[in-house]
């Protein structure tokens, strides 16, 4: 199968004087799930996120401005109320999630706490959830990238569960483009390959 993206999709960023390589974190992150040979890498400009979404879609290529996402670091502040809330990443009742959604995109906090208490089999109260975005200084820790780079690839926190807005699943052509690790890089990968690879949680979350 021809993969979405090669070495020589017409979609290749150009080459900025003084260019330096991806984020070591992130190249490995794609590697460990396959997807090094189906992801492009752009090396932007510093003044990239005073741009509106508009002009970040001409300097990536992307389809639309709904192709343009990110990751953020959710946290349940109220995890200590779960039953079994020793383990802080069980898949179905983790304390953190690294959800990805668009920037054009909606985030309902009270579809992540649905999603979560369902997953969780209603073994503890709707009461014991309470998702908020994780402080900065969590959110470096668990991802190992700073604000503008964070990424759901080569975590620094292995067993944090991703969730991929259900609109982003949706998308045509199946591409997202995200942060990759460092705030002057973004990539572009499929996102049914990223879903499958990363195990990643299809939730609706607007």
């Amino acid at each position: 199968m021809t993969p979405l993206f090669s070495r020589h999709s017409p979609l290749r960023p150009p080459v900025l004087p003084l260019c330096t390589t991806p984020p070591r974190q992130v190249v490995s992150g794609t590697k460990a799930l396959g997807l090094d040979t189906h992801t492009l890498f752009y090396h932007v400009e510093p003044t990239y996120y005073s741009w509106p979404l508009e002009k970040r879609v001409l300097r990536l290529s992307a389809p639309s401005v709904r192709h343009l996402c990110k990751t953020l670091i959710f946290e349940n502040t109220r995890h200590a109320m779960n039953p079994g809330s020793d383990d802080p990443f069980e898949r179905t009742n983790s304390k953190y999630y690294a959800v990805v959604v668009q920037y054009a995109g909606k985030m309902n906090t009270q579809r992540l706490i649905n999603f979560v208490y369902e997953a969780n089999a209603k073994r503890a109260p709707k009461k014991a959830f309470n998702f908020r975005m994780a402080p900065e200084e969590v959110s470096h820790r668990l991802s190992g990238y700073a604000t503008g780079g964070v990424t759901p690839f080569g975590l620094a926190e292995p067993r944090l569960p991703v969730v991929v807005a259900r609109q982003i699943a949706d998308l045509v052509p199946p591409v997202l483009f995200l942060g990759a690790g460092h705030v002057d890089w973004k990539m572009a990968v499929p996102v049914a390959r990223f879903v499958d690879a990363a195990r990643c949680f299809v939730v609706d979350l607007e």
